[in-house]
């Protein structure tokens, strides 16, 4: 048997099961609610908020909206919750990393969060005695090399792993800090250099009070953006002075009215490479593909999508489902090279990967799609469109 299908079927497997373990470890957000501090994660009486003063965070995040809180497990939002087992450290336009505690069993929950990378890697040795040893050469690698492109770096842990562009997971003796700094940029090196200085004080934590930031946080967290229907940001003329004529009318297909679908004629890409093909031809295809290759004109449909809670989050997500860079594709034939550039806007933050085109202003992430076929000038069209909408965030 395929050896890689057996791996990526117990991978499949293994993750379902850590991501339960990890659930039912951490708790679940209603628990944390209105659960005991125990139930909430907050055992023995510790607070995630003890091993980091304010002024280390702002040294790389730049100045906080106010003392840290504490929330609950879920990264969907960061509702204050007093029992919380997370600190968030939140700016005034709602950037923010996310911090949590397992200050028992560490060891255990980083072989299980690494276990399926090390699975479909190949490295997980046979279990001696009931367990699963890293191997030498694996454990150089997870300890030392956690920055993207192999870049060492040496930190105040025995263990480390990252996930994706902004997440990292540091073990010091039995204990497990979490680094989440999604909702942030995507800065390794200085998230790093943050989270070293909280390892060095789990023995000895800072007399911090993450409750004592919840009132603020609840204030702020009431000032943020009112969630609307996407179709209703922008108007049928300011979109058609962009996109030009439309079909349709603008229709929404999500239940939470949270997408909005526009149909309109796409021009012909001017660098398409059926640019000579006969009209006819070109014709037919069009009607078959909907316009979709932007290889030639046609009708076509466009979404954009909104994330009215953790846009900064959602769109680091992306970029790693999407593969990272806008340049995944560049280079392969029929690609057009993907112009991405320091993008500049009416945003907080902004990526273009190969697949989508993401703004976020207030942690709202407003998100359009940009085929890898699209050529640049038919994705700055989508773009301006983005601009338009964020600008009524």
């Amino acid at each position: 048997m395929n050896t890689r299908i057996v791996r990526a079927a117990a991978a499949t497997l293994i993750l379902g099961v850590v991501l339960v373990a990890c659930g039912e470890s951490a708790g679940t957000s209603s628990g944390a609610s209105g659960g005991s501090a125990a139930a909430s994660g907050a055992s023995g009486g510790h607070d995630p908020c003890s091993l980091l003063e304010p002024k280390e965070v702002e040294a790389v995040m730049g100045p906080l909206a106010g003392p840290p809180f504490r929330t609950h497990d879920s990264p969907e939002d960061n509702a204050p919750d007093a029992n919380g087992k997370v600190c968030v450290y939140e700016t005034a336009d709602f950037s923010n990393i996310r911090l949590s505690v397992e200050w028992e069993d560490g060891a255990m929950l980083l072989k299980a969060v690494s276990l399926p990378g090390r699975i479909v890697g190949g490295v997980v040795p046979e279990s001696q005695s009931g367990r699963l040893d890293t191997p030498t050469a694996a454990k150089e690698t997870i300890t030392k090399n956690i920055l993207p492109g192999g870049v060492q770096i040496a930190g105040e842990w025995d263990e480390a792993m990252a996930l994706g562009c902004c997440q990292i997971f540091a073990l010091r003796g039995d204990t497990l800090v979490t680094f989440d700094f999604r909702g942030w940029r995507d800065d390794m090196r200085g998230a790093a250099s943050v989270l070293d200085k909280a390892l060095v004080r789990i023995d000895k934590p800072l007399s911090i009070d993450g409750r004592a930031g919840n009132d603020a946080a609840a204030k702020r967290e009431a000032q943020r953006p009112a969630k609307r229907d996407a179709c209703s940001l922008i108007t049928r003329a300011e979109v058609e002075a962009i996109l030009g004529p439309l079909l349709a009318d603008p229709e929404t297909k999500s239940k939470d009215n949270s997408d909005c679908w526009y149909r309109f004629t796409q021009a012909e890409s001017e660098n398409s490479t059926l640019k000579d093909a006969p009209e006819a031809f070109k014709s037919i295809l069009g009607g078959l593909t909907g316009g979709k290759t932007g290889l030639v004109s046609g009708a076509v449909d466009t979404a954009i999508t909104i994330t009215w809670r953790g846009g900064f989050r959602a769109m680091h997500d992306g970029q790693m489902v999407a593969g990272g860079a806008a340049g995944a594709f560049n280079g392969l034939p029929g690609m057009p090279a993907r112009e991405a550039g320091k993008l500049e806007g009416p945003w907080t933050e902004a990526s273009q990967t190969s697949l989508t085109f993401t703004a976020v202003k207030k942690d709202v992430a407003v998100s359009i799609d940009t085929v890898p076929m699209l050529s640049n000038k038919q994705v700055e069209i989508r773009r301006k469109l983005v601009t338009a909408i964020i600008g009524k965030i």
